[in-house]
């Protein structure tokens, strides 16, 4: 019974939609293992390249010189290889920190507070969905609109891309209002007035209502729960029971 019931888990983990997280985490581990791997074995060839170089020498002779010059240019040629693969090692290190992030869902889960709070943003899905969707199109519009206005006069807005960028510093709070209005006055008062209304005032606070207004369903459902602080005065008590 006990062989069935470790078969039954097996397969149970290799198709059950809940894992998925898992087996993402499992797939994404080996990439990183290899990847170092990768990088690791660039590093040791680079350095037996270099210690196999043949010494400089002002009397060495025309082939001899050449040989040092291809020695040169195939170290150089391994360190450039070396950190393209150590910078894209970096991104997927970010990545992974992200991916790792997801399996604390499942610990949250295990605490009402915080599985109230993660029951939130699940049960909002549809509704954040629909948010991103204006939010990218107001945001969208707004970047173009700053490219066409300040486009042939400013360096932050002079393509699309960094217009987009400048856009998003903007709804950071960095915006070179200033420098912007000595060019496009007008435009200037126009486009950062619809964008501070439009974007920080009514869509940032659409967003903040909107998953209120789930949490708000979610904890009526739940009822009154317990949080982190009170478990853990449950968790003090326990020695002071037994005793």
């Amino acid at each position: 019974m006990s062989t069935y019931l470790s078969t039954r888990k097996k397969q149970l983990f290799a198709v059950d939609v809940r894992f998925v997280s898992d087996w993402i985490v499992i797939v994404f581990s080996i990439f990183i293992v290899g990847f170092f791997i990768l990088i690791q074995q660039s590093i040791w060839d680079l350095a037996a390249l270099v210690q196999e170089m043949p010494e400089y020498s002002p009397s060495a002779s025309a082939s001899e010189m050449e040989t040092h010059e291809r020695s040169w240019t195939l170290i150089l040629d391994r360190v450039d290889e070396a950190a393209f693969f150590f910078d894209y090692f970096r991104v997927a290190l970010f990545w992974y920190t992200l991916v790792i992030a997801t399996q604390f869902s499942k610990i949250f889960a295990g605490q009402p507070k915080l599985a109230q709070l993660m029951s939130a943003f699940t049960h909002a899905s549809e509704d954040l969905l629909h948010f991103c969707l204006l939010f990218l199109v107001l945001f969208l519009s707004f970047a173009i609109g700053g490219f066409m206005i300040w486009g042939m006069i400013m360096e932050e807005w002079s393509t699309p891309g960094k217009a987009v960028n400048s856009t998003l510093r903007a709804l950071m709070g960095e915006v070179k209002l200033e420098e912007m209005y000595s060019y496009a006055p007008f435009g200037t008062l126009v486009w950062y007035g619809s964008f501070f209304v439009s974007i920080v005032v009514i869509t940032l606070n659409l967003l903040v209502a909107m998953v209120y207004d789930h949490y708000t369903i979610i904890k009526g459902r739940a009822g009154s729960v317990a949080g982190v602080v009170e478990q853990l005065y449950w968790v003090s008590q326990d020695p002071l029971r037994g005793h």
